[in-house]
């Protein structure tokens, strides 16, 4: 080195901002190098992942097929209490019975009571059914009470 060359000082590289990665020539974009213990980690993932994913879809769907009948049962009820109020209780029964049949299986319909009631000094027509919550698909294996009153007039 000549003694009278200035040399600049040394300073510690400085890190690059980040920069926009461009596609390359043929149109795709440059990917991240993967990590050689990343490789391969996919599948382990789906495969403790998929059955939790498959368990808890297929519990929101056995509660809403639940909630389905219920309110199918429920309404059902209402409209052949409404019915025998101004009818007969025999015709607030099959009435009961027809509706829940033409939208959930047969024995979700047959175990359907009505009578007359005195709720709060008001003469009613109470319809109780009692039929099976839907847990595996429609097979019910447990038991649901829904009641609906209808004013007599």
């Amino acid at each position: 080195q000549r003694p009278h060359q200035h040399r600049p000082p040394q300073h510690p590289p400085q890190p690059r901002p980040p920069q926009h990665r461009r596609p390359r020539r043929d149109g795709r974009h440059p990917r991240r190098a993967r990590a050689p213990a990343e490789f391969g980690q996919a599948l382990p993932g789906f495969v403790m992942v998929a059955p939790l994913l498959l368990i808890v879809t297929l519990a929101l769907l056995g509660l809403a097929m639940a909630l389905h009948a219920r309110l199918i049962v429920l309404d059902s009820a209402a409209e052949g209490a409404r019915l025998g109020a101004y009818t007969s209780l025999d015709l607030a029964r099959s009435r009961t019975s027809e509706l829940i049949s033409s939208a959930l299986p047969r024995e979700y319909g047959e175990n359907i009571r009505a009578a007359y009631r005195d709720v709060g000094g008001v003469n009613v027509v109470e319809v109780t059914v009692v039929s099976p919550v839907p847990i595996l698909g429609m097979v019910g294996l447990a038991t649901m009470e829904v009641r609906a009153h209808a004013a007599v007039e």
